[in-house]
């Protein structure tokens, strides 16, 4: 069997591969990306550098007659004009259908929960939930994932649709830099005295899940969201706090205050530059957002492990960069 794994320097990709490596050893695994260096670190992965968005480059790639597509590549920042995340997000995506469709390959594509975002809190959210269009046009990332999405949906007869919950493990790329960085400066903003529920989905959870998947039928398209728990700011802090040799810190904040400041800032900052606050990142620490997961479960997705014991491993994995991201 021979696998691609597109985004294969980012996080989860970069975990999918070595999971796959392990887990099958007599696959051929290939990883694309930009930087040959951040794979580096993964024995017997085939490195492949090019553009998704170049579509005779996507179409060569046909020669290698790849079996499964594993497509974790994405631009998911909250910032930037919409012609990147277009080229990157629905291009790229176009291209790996018709890549997928030439080698008859079966499509694993890695979307987001993002795509139910809306200004109010949301319980038990199903595959199936409603969109507030009006709402995620306002993102490029939500809305060109979300329209990546129907792109599979409309295109191929069998595929996999993953929408993972932020994504949290050992060497997080994303989330625990940032809740780091927030920390060293002014403390992880605290809304409605902390009691805001925040769902996580732990690395190995879903890379496991992808393993599972690849030896299995589709049966059409098949679509899960996933996540591993929930849990309230004010908890996740205190598990913070239990792993950490430094003042753990929450900021007391106005949501009112900070809305009013990323509308500004979301003017007059360039369109190339990440504001110091963005609405979408305030609406993911205000408002409650959890997902029902027992489709997913019914297919063999397991939660491996809490988030006490994620923040543990990650702790002890930053040890040795503590300087650059602890007071």
């Amino acid at each position: 069997m021979k696998v691609l794994i597109t985004g294969a320097t980012g996080f989860l990709g970069n975990n999918v591969a070595k999971k796959i490596i392990e887990e099958y050893p007599n696959y051929q695994v290939y990883g694309l990306g930009r930087n040959k260096n951040k794979m580096l670190n993964i024995k017997n992965l085939n490195w492949i550098k090019g553009d998704l968005s170049d579509k005779d480059f996507t179409l060569r790639l046909k020669e290698e007659n790849f079996n499964i597509i594993i497509h974790c590549s994405a631009l998911s920042n909250t910032y930037g004009v919409y012609d990147e995340f277009y080229k990157s997000n629905i291009l790229s995506t176009e291209n790996i259908i018709q890549l997928a469709k030439k080698n008859n390959a079966l499509l694993i594509y890695i979307s987001t929960p993002s795509i139910f975002a809306k200004d109010k809190n949301q319980y038990d959210i199903i595959e199936n939930s409603e969109i507030d269009f009006d709402y995620i046009k306002n993102s490029n990332y939500i809305s060109t994932k979300y329209e990546s999405e129907i792109k599979v949906k409309d295109s191929l007869e069998k595929a996999y649709i993953l929408r993972p919950r932020a994504i949290f493990g050992k060497n997080d790329t994303t989330i625990w830099p940032k809740l780091m960085k927030a920390n060293k400066k002014i403390g992880v903003p605290i809304f409605r005295e902390g009691r805001v529920k925040l769902s996580f989905t732990y690395i190995e959870s879903i890379t496991s899940f992808i393993c599972k998947l690849m030896v299995e039928e589709a049966r059409g398209i098949e679509i899960y969201n996933l996540c591993d728990g929930n849990i309230e700011i004010k908890e996740a802090l205190e598990i913070f706090q239990k792993y950490a040799d430094f003042p753990v810190k929450g900021a007391k904040v106005s949501f009112d205050l900070l809305k009013k400041l990323a509308k500004f800032l979301k003017i007059i900052t360039p369109k190339t530059k990440e504001p110091v606050v963005s609405e979408e990142t305030l609406s993911l620490l205000y408002y409650d957002m959890t997902f029902n997961t027992e489709k997913a479960v019914k297919k063999g997705y397991k939660p491996l492990k809490s988030f006490d014991e994620i923040i543990e491993d990650n702790m002890k994995s930053w040890d040795g960069e503590k300087n650059l991201w602890k007071i």
